[in-house]
This record gives structure tokens, C-alpha cells and sequence, in this order.
């Protein structure tokens, strides 16, 4: 598994105005060039690809190799962000799963 090939082919995952809107809900004064959503952008990717090479890592050697999302969350932890792991958690069982309406964090 090559994590530089993987992050490096990935195309941007966050639109300007998704990271905009995230930026002006919790810091309503900041406003954000352009250079600067991109990065955020490219960043939030790589984080992605990190992440999910870390969740592989945990899933090697079991059968079937299919990652979830326990094993992201696993990964999130073993990465240092166990709380956030843990907010998740807290969202996905309290009715907050994909269907449901997004909460702000």
C-alpha cells in the first residue's frame, strides 16, 4: 500500500464553498482566499487517505478486507483523535447516522 501514489492521484474532495460554510459557522469574521481553501482542501484529502490506510492496517489478514466504519473509527483513534472518534460514536448511535439531517459540530 502506497499512501504518497494514493494522496498524491486523489482529486480535490471539498468544494471552496463547502469549506467556506464550515470557516463562517464556527469563526463568522474569518474569511478565506482562495490559496487557502484549495489547501484545506488537498489537506482534508490526504487526511482521508491516511486515515483509511490506517483503518487497512486493521483489517489485514481478516476476511473479508472490507473496511467500515468501525474500522475508521478505530483508525481515528489509533491516529490521536479519540475524542473526535468518540463524538462520532455518539452521533452515529443517537439517531445521526448518513440519513439523518447533519449537526453542527
Amino acid at each position: 500500500f502506497c499512501f504518497a501514489s494514493m494522496a498524491a492521484s486523489l482529486p480535490v474532495p471539498f468544494s471552496s464553498n463547502a469549506i467556506r460554510k464550515s470557516v463562517k459557522e464556527k469563526a463568522p469574521a474569518l474569511k478565506l482566499s482562495d490559496d487557502a481553501c484549495a489547501a484545506m482542501s488537498r489537506a482534508g484529502g490526504v487526511f482521508l487517505c491516511y486515515l483509511a490506510g490506517a483503518a487497512r492496517e486493521n483489517v489485514k489478514g481478516k476476511a473479508p478486507a472490507t473496511i467500515s466504519a468501525e474500522d475508521m473509527l478505530s483508525a481515528l483513534k489509533d491516529c490521536g483523535f479519540a475524542d473526535f472518534a468518540d463524538e462520532i460514536r455518539k452521533r452515529q448511535t443517537s439517531g445521526g447516522g448518513p440519513a439523518a439531517k447533519r449537526q453542527k459540530i
